[in-house]
């Protein structure tokens, strides 16, 4: 009920004690304590990460979620996993607990409505689909506003589907990511060149697959490839000649690699028709191994490889340096033996250049 106050004092006085005292009453009216409840298994969506959620939820709300009391102050409490409880406690200024009350009660809507949807892509197409460091995936889950889970490798040895992918999201936001996913799943087929062809021409770096790429939009991947014999330019080598070549192909006779070709139909047609030209016409292919010396071999790679990836484009090559840290001398050139020595004026002149 209500208390009588009674005010003793000069009029002034009086009036100015008044005047606080219904400021007081009006602050502690304007606050509220609701109870809630809301399902736990939504609470850890609430929540957020660090609590990141609780506070956009007050923030949005309008509320301060530093303040613990007073106008625009907003408290959002859930109870421990241990209590088994779904009520949640929300404190603070009238409005803005109202306004986080509904947005609570929406978003709990919302996800009481989603949906798991599977769609079937194959195996082999999973790593381009999620892209370079999950870079694609990310952009279609920001996209749609959905999850996405691939089957892992450890669940493929299971009973389960491996190329089952699932999507959970609202129902229309499912749909519209299936479609999209569906639409990122490419033909395939399947090409054998020979082994000296790959080294030469094959792998991320090669000149062969970054030509596909880039005028095909096809992607090319290894999905075989025969074991090369050893070999060891400073057991072959005692001389200190600064340069060996080797012939590359007469040790490969027979040793062969399958790639699988990843596009639309019409140009996987057109790439197979430039492969089987590439073997038809492939010269003997060379190695030339230069001796220089490692403080200098970032001086052929240039910066971010600008250097070696224009050599590589220039004289269709394949070089390769020792790793950082390595203390080989020994840099590779692959190619027709014409290419190769183009090649190595490009090398000798890079490192010219800068030394």
């Amino acid at each position: 009920g209500n208390v009588e106050v009674t005010v003793i004092g000069t009029r002034k006085g009086a009036n100015a004690a008044h005047t606080a005292i219904e400021a007081i009453v009006a602050e502690q009216e304007s606050q509220v304590d609701v109870v809630l409840e809301v399902p736990t298994k939504h609470h850890r969506f609430l929540i957020g990460s660090g609590g990141a959620r609780v506070r956009e939820l007050v923030t949005q709300a309008g509320g301060n979620p530093d303040i613990m009391t007073g106008p625009d102050s907003c408290r959002i409490q859930f109870p421990r996993a241990s209590d088994k409880t779904d009520s949640v406690r929300i404190k603070g200024d009238r409005a803005i607990v109202d306004a986080v009350r509904l947005r609570i009660e929406a978003l709990v809507a919302e996800r009481e409505r989603m949906t798991t949807v599977s769609v079937s892509i194959p195996v082999s197409q999973h790593a381009f689909i999620i892209g370079r460091g999950g870079a694609q995936l990310k952009q279609l889950q920001d996209t749609h506003s959905v999850e996405i889970h691939f089957r892992s490798k450890v669940s493929r040895s299971t009973s389960d589907d491996p190329s089952a992918v699932n999507i959970t999201g609202l129902p229309e936001a499912c749909e519209a990511c299936k479609a999209a996913l569906l639409a990122l799943v490419r033909d395939e087929s399947t090409i054998t060149v020979p082994l000296a062809l790959h080294l030469r021409l094959g792998g991320r770096t090669g000149s062969l697959w970054r030509r596909i790429r880039n005028e095909f939009d096809v992607q090319v991947d290894a999905v075989r490839v025969d074991k090369a014999p050893a070999y060891r330019i400073d057991e072959a080598n005692d001389s200190d000649e600064s340069t060996v070549y080797r012939d590359t192909s007469s040790n490969l006779s027979g040793l062969s690699a399958d790639w699988v070709l990843r596009g639309e139909t019409s140009k996987l047609a057109l790439v197979a028709d430039l492969i089987n030209r590439e073997i038809n016409n492939a010269e003997s292919a060379v190695e030339a191994r230069l001796r220089i010396e490692p403080r200098l071999h970032r001086h052929i790679i240039g910066k971010q490889g600008s250097t070696i990836a224009g050599i590589r484009d220039a004289t269709g090559c394949e070089v390769t340096v020792p790793k950082r840290g390595s203390s080989s001398q020994w840099v590779s050139v692959t190619g027709t033996r014409s290419a190769v020595d183009q090649a190595i004026e490009l090398v000798n002149q890079a490192v010219e250049e800068r030394a």
